[in-house]
């Protein structure tokens, strides 16, 4: 019975299940090192715009370079082919996620906590960020993130 249960999981998973998944997408899409050949590099940027709709808007806090507010796919993709032209490396992870479907089922919204680590670094940056998704007729899409200030941040 529980080997039927998960199976069925599996191939019809929930709405929250699809968000984490596009989630983890998006988290492994960041994470590159220095040998990545191009065509893996794009197409882990390719991989990462399609996880957001045309119309994605960004306003985050850059550690060491303030706030930074991106509109649309486009200026998505510019900035992360910039910063991994520019970047030895990166890893992302997204921690303590927590996921909320609207009644009709047609938005949700994520909060999680993100975790990055630059090569080269020897620290790592932390964000806590509110991340907004759309039901699209693709599945599930980022339409907005945001940074959330805490403790005065």
């Amino acid at each position: 019975m529980l080997l039927g249960y998960w199976t069925y999981q599996k191939l019809f998973p929930g709405d929250e299940q699809k968000i984490r998944k596009v989630l983890q997408n998006v988290s492994e899409s960041l994470a590159f090192n220095a040998s990545e050949g191009n065509i893996k590099k794009l197409a882990k940027v390719n991989t990462l715009t399609g996880c957001f709709t045309l119309d994605v808007t960004l306003d985050v806090n850059v550690p060491g370079g303030g706030s930074k507010s991106i509109e649309g796919r486009d200026e998505l993709m510019q900035l992360v082919l910039a910063a991994r032209s520019s970047l030895a490396g990166a890893q992302v992870e997204f921690l303590d996620v927590s996921v909320q479907l609207d009644p009709a089922q047609q938005s949700a919204s994520a909060h999680l906590t993100a975790k990055a680590t630059i090569s080269g670094e020897k620290d790592f940056s932390v964000q806590e960020l509110k991340i907004l998704l759309k039901q699209t007729n693709h599945g599930w899409a980022i339409s907005r993130v945001e940074t959330i200030r805490t403790l005065g941040l």
